[in-house]
């Protein structure tokens, strides 16, 4: 079964992320990834059958070395200009400029991380229904 993948090099942000998941009640598998490269070597293993493609990845912008934009651009890079998935990027910055770059990219869009495990969970579930990923 198709995972939805997560990328966020938070721990914390990781854990709420499972927590919120769970309380979605969903079927598809959900990994998450700490680092853009991580994302790659994900990636990667689709492209040489090890890994299931995931139907959806969110993807924060702002981590060390990879950021999300950059992450995003090597992806499509690699997949041959096209990204092979939806990504919604999300982050903590509800900066416009960074609405722009998301768009400008091809990303479905940008999503605030919010404060609350029940409001992630709210918007994990719309980005599972939104691409036909949910139960």
């Amino acid at each position: 079964m198709a995972p939805l993948l997560i990328v966020d090099d938070s721990d914390d942000d990781l854990f709420f992320a499972r927590r919120a998941y769970a309380m979605t009640g969903q079927a598809p598998p959900l990994v998450c990834l700490h680092s853009g490269e991580c994302m790659l070597d994900y990636q990667h293993k689709v492209r040489e059958g090890e890994y299931a493609q995931p139907f959806a990845i969110l993807l924060d912008i702002n981590m060390p070395m990879l950021d999300g934009f950059a992450a995003f651009s090597a992806l499509a890079r690699m997949s041959g200009g096209q990204v092979p998935v939806p990504v919604w990027f999300l982050t903590g910055s509800d900066d416009p400029s960074d609405v722009r770059v998301a768009a400008s990219l091809g990303a479905r869009g940008l999503i605030t991380k919010p404060d609350s495990v029940r409001e992630l969970a709210r918007i994990l579930n719309d980005v599972l229904l939104a691409v036909g990923g949910g139960t």
